[in-house]
């Protein structure tokens, strides 16, 4: 993907700073983070809509599960290290099932919290850390044609 595009992909991504937290939401009035996901990068990729069947706790309560992973397989590539305007997805429990936008200061833009108490935030990587251990994560890179 080319600079011009990750530029992009990161100024899209900031002007939903604020949204509210909403499961299953997938525009400004609220969205959740494959909401987010999806909204931000259906500008720039063509995405199927996020499925529709999954409860809010999900990840925490079913083994191997990987509808997260499932969606995005088509429309990334696995990389070792986070890359701006890159894809950072985080294991939850028992599954991988909490996304977020990388951005070029080593941070992540992503839907956080509950309907009625979270919003959309950028967030150091140290959010993500429970119990003195960082929650495993895996980064992906857009397939694009730029």
């Amino acid at each position: 993907m080319d600079t011009k595009t990750r530029a992009s992909i990161l100024k899209e991504a900031r002007t939903w700073i604020g949204v509210s937290f909403h499961h299953k939401g997938q525009t400004r009035a609220g969205v959740d983070c494959g909401g987010f996901i999806q909204a931000v990068y259906c500008q720039f990729i063509p995405l199927k809509p996020f499925p529709d069947c999954y409860a809010q706790d999900w990840g925490v309560h079913k083994d191997n599960n990987e509808i997260y992973l499932e969606h995005i397989s088509e429309y990334v590539t696995e990389v070792l290290l986070p890359v701006p305007a890159g894809l950072a997805v985080f294991k939850f429990g028992r599954s991988f099932c909490h996304g977020a936008i990388c951005t070029e200061k080593g941070t992540f833009i992503h839907a956080k919290g509950r309907t009625g108490a979270g919003a959309v935030v950028e967030t150091r990587i140290t959010e993500f850390y429970r119990q003195g251990k960082l929650v495993p994560v895996k980064y992906f890179d857009l397939k694009t044609n730029g």
